[in-house]
């Protein structure tokens, strides 16, 4: 990587195979994720948090008082997307275990 400066700007350089490789891993990995569909009404939010597995707090900012939750995964999405997670804490814990 390289960068080049004047007095206002900096700019940097990166190598085509790199940003390459970063957008095979970042396609890996939204290819993984359920497909929800577009969100309606999100267009005015700016600050969001995460409720649960496929439920998101969305606010106008992020001192807002008020937000507004949405719903990204179905029923079914949502529980396979669990059954995911406990799986991936499960095998985590055991290569701990394995390790120590």
């Amino acid at each position: 990587m390289k960068a080049a400066y004047d007095s206002k700007n900096v700019v940097f350089y990166l190598e085509a195979a790199k940003i390459e490789q970063s957008r095979l891993r970042l396609a890996e990995r939204w290819n993984k994720l359920p497909t929800a569909g577009p969100i309606k009404g999100m267009r005015q939010y700016h600050h969001f948090e995460t409720f649960s597995t496929g439920e998101v707090d969305a606010s106008i900012t992020s001192t807002s008082v008020n937000s507004t939750r949405f719903q990204m995964l179905s029923k079914s999405d949502k529980k396979t997307a669990n059954t995911r997670r406990a799986r991936a804490c499960q095998k985590l814990l055991f290569d701990c275990r394995s390790a120590g």
